[in-house]
């Protein structure tokens, strides 16, 4: 927790040959497979000791495929999308473009958003088969289950489309756990880093760290009897930079000069 996470892009900025292992993956759709793949290691887990699962989902990313019947449950032309999206704003003549590019027009923003919807819809579907599969093996209850995703996403917010910008719908995830200790349906709005889930765990799971770490533990704000932080420091890239209290966000672009 207090080291430097080695990542195969320290060196060059790409994967290279022989940094991942290639195999024959098996057929069909990658939300599929991820979670038969858990639900398979939950059945054959044999219950005489802990386990940890990290189940990674791919879904909702590139390439935005799903299966037609999640797509038809949200109609691309039925979706109404934010007044700040402009069709034919040149991209190049505003520096909030810079910074998420994707193209903004409606008709391309509708298709995102059913996409993405889709495909959390189909997601959520087979975290579902997951959940089951815990209470089939008589674990559930007992087992602590943490659900995030590494960022949100803009889909014409603020004027903007795409993930890389400091924009509320970008750095705001989702932050669900549930565990034996934590009161189900409780709700936190205070501001925390997704780094906050390791010293989380090790409360939950009553265990002690050897390392240091800059981050806290989440279990006194899920007991109410915790205080958050005053503000949460913000930064994308080299580029971004921005730090946000509980009702004001301050974001500056140091090349640019904003």
């Amino acid at each position: 927790m207090g080291k430097p996470v080695k990542t195969i892009f320290d060196e060059t900025g790409s994967i290279q040959p022989g940094q991942l292992k290639t195999y024959n993956a098996p057929a069909g759709h990658i939300t599929d497979i991820t979670a038969s793949e858990a639900v398979n290691f939950i059945k054959n887990y044999k219950n005489d000791k802990p386990f940890f699962a990290y189940v990674a989902f791919n879904a909702p990313h590139v390439p935005r495929q799903t299966t037609q019947n999640y797509y038809d449950l949200y109609p691309a032309n039925s979706i109404e999308l934010p007044p700040s999206v402009v069709d034919n704003t040149p991209l190049n003549k505003n520096v909030k473009y810079q910074y998420a590019p994707d193209p903004l027009r409606s008709k391309t923003m509708q298709q995102r958003v059913q996409q993405n919807n889709a495909m959390v819809t189909h997601m959520d579907t087979r975290i579902g088969d997951i959940i089951k599969s815990l209470k089939d093996k008589g674990v559930y209850d007992n087992t602590i289950i943490v659900f995030t995703s590494d960022h949100g996403i803009n889909f014409g917010e603020n004027g903007v489309a795409g993930k890389v910008c400091l924009y509320e719908p970008s750095v705001t995830a989702p932050l669900i756990i549930k565990a034996p200790t934590v009161t189900p349906n409780s709700k936190i709005t205070a501001r925390v880093y997704l780094q906050d889930i390791a010293p989380t765990l090790f409360d939950l799971l009553e265990l002690e760290s050897n390392e240091p770490t800059d981050f806290q533990s989440l279990t006194p704000l899920l007991s109410k009897n915790g205080k958050a932080r005053a503000s949460i420091y913000l930064a994308m890239f080299d580029d971004q930079r921005g730090i946000i209290s509980e009702d004001k966000k301050l974001i500056i672009y140091p090349k640019t000069g904003t």
